[in-house]
């Protein structure tokens, strides 16, 4: 690239051949200066390995950024255009540095006015999007002469011009939350450093980043923990001295030969997960992958499963292979087998809800795991576990109840309660009156004189007749269905 002016920035490049000059490597002629644009350029560029065994060169124009690829075909001429950040008017001294995971790149304003801004960008694409621009603590817009990321990605140093020359530097951790504010993550070093700080370069190489201040020649400073917040980061100045006669160079730092990156292989478990055994289950693969394969041989973009095991795809998305494996694992609720003895219906007490239906209709309060019956139907019951898996029983014929109904002899009215029952009767009249209760087949179990309570905690739980006669001459008086909880 040669020029900074707005009207003078042209991209070109050349092309090597390492067999040529015995194998040291030299231009083609035929291949020198090749120019990729006129448009006016910043005097920045960036180059970036990209998903597919490629790489990317990224320049700031006027019109906004140029992302061009290269392959092992050669260097694209038709870029992958991207917007620049809207308050940019003049991109002369604008200069870009990516993260180490491709995903975020800092444009900075040189130090020179307007805004400086965070963007992503999509190695598998080349675009960069979704600008913000990066405000501080003592100024709106910081005058930033350089960046650099920390290795894991989660801090941003900005060399600053203004200020005296301090670094600001940014927790981006937490970047792509809606509520993010550069403000709140900045943390300021060097704010009262007692002399001038210009650094006019910043890399980051085996996980400490250096910095050169040209006010101090003879020295480099270091961030020796640039992955930790705040101070933990160990900013030192004047921590490598240089040989007598050497410089740290206010030019710049070093240039990095870039290499592309190899297709990755992804193996990936996205699903760890329950499913009833009465119920299917749909696995999909994503919406961009190609070259489908399951490991039932299916090659079509989704399946449905009805069983529990581990299952596994295959496909390539963005010149990364992956291999998705879904584990499923089976919950499915025992089959409930209906008892029956006493008119009173039961289930194992194992689930975790129950509920009778009687002729296919709810049976209303039915919620445990025993239901004494009080007339004949079909009866059934849906229980659940713990996972929601749920199980209906089969149907339950109850035919053995007999048409026993209430009746006075006399027009002395007698009330008995409660019904059903738990553990007495009580009988609401004015004198002493002689029971029997048996079971619904005639079967006498108790008998009780002078009787207005009578205990019924010893009965099993079921449906019983109550029958109720005069004391003195023996006269059936009354004749009742009752149910023992």
């Amino acid at each position: 690239m040669n020029g900074q002016q707005l009207d003078k920035g042209t991209l070109m490049y050349s092309v090597i051949d390492m067999t040529l000059d015995g194998r040291k490597g030299d231009v083609i002629n035929t291949k020198k200066r090749q120019v990729l644009t006129f448009d006016s350029l910043a005097g920045a560029i960036t180059s970036v390995p990209g998903n597919c065994g490629d790489i990317w060169l990224i320049v700031l124009s006027k019109a906004g950024f140029l992302s061009y690829q290269i392959t092992e075909e050669g260097i694209s001429d038709k870029p992958i255009l991207s917007a620049n950040p809207t308050a940019i008017t003049s991109v002369d001294r604008y200069s870009h540095y990516i993260s180490p995971n491709r995903e975020m790149l800092a444009l900075v304003n040189g130090g020179q006015g307007g805004e400086s801004y965070l963007m992503n960008f999509d190695a598998s694409t080349g675009k960069l999007g979704n600008a913000k621009a990066m405000t501080t603590k003592i100024g709106a817009a910081a005058q930033f002469s350089g960046a650099c990321f920390s290795s894991d990605n989660s801090q941003l140093y900005c060399t600053r011009m203004d200020r005296n020359g301090c670094i600001s530097k940014y927790n981006i951790s937490r970047k792509d939350s809606a509520n993010f504010d550069f403000k709140e993550a900045e943390y300021i070093m060097g704010l009262n450093s007692p002399s001038r700080i210009i650094y006019r370069s910043i890399m980051l190489y085996n996980d400490t980043i250096y910095l050169g201040n040209i006010n101090n020649k003879g020295f480099i400073d270091v961030i020796i923990q640039p992955n930790l917040p705040d101070s933990a980061s160990r900013w030192q100045q004047k921590f490598i001295p240089l040989a007598t006669g050497t410089s740290n160079s206010p030019g710049g730092s070093p240039n990095f030969v870039v290499y592309p990156l190899p297709p990755d292989s992804i193996y990936q478990i996205v699903m760890d997960s329950s499913t009833c055994g009465n119920m299917s289950l749909a696995l999909n693969a994503p919406a961009e992958a190609t070259e489908v394969h399951w490991d039932n041989g299916s090659t079509e973009p989704s399946r449905t499963i009805d069983k529990s095991g581990t299952y596994w795809l295959k496909y390539v998305k963005a010149c990364t292979y992956y291999t998705d494996t879904f584990n499923i694992t089976g919950l499915a609720v025992a089959p409930a087998t209906i008892s029956y003895a006493s008119f009173v219906l039961s289930v194992p007490d194992i689930y975790n809800t129950y509920q009778w239906l009687l002729d296919n209709a709810l049976v209303s309060g039915a919620t445990t795991h025993t239901l004494a019956t009080e007339k004949n139907g079909q009866y059934r019951v849906i229980v659940s576990n713990t996972a929601g898996c749920t199980d209906t029983s089969e149907i339950y014929d109850v035919t053995d109840h007999k048409d026993v109904s209430v009746f006075s002899c006399t027009r002395e009215a007698i009330e008995i309660y409660p019904n059903p029952a738990a553990n007495r009767l009580y009988l609401n009249t004015n004198r002493d009156l002689n029971v029997m209760i048996s079971r619904i087949d005639g079967k006498v179990l108790h008998k009780q004189g002078s009787a207005r309570e009578v205990d019924i905690s010893k009965l099993p739980g079921g449906m019983y007749i109550l029958q109720v006669y005069a004391s003195a001459e023996g006269q059936l008086l009354a004749r009742i269905k009752f149910v023992k909880q």
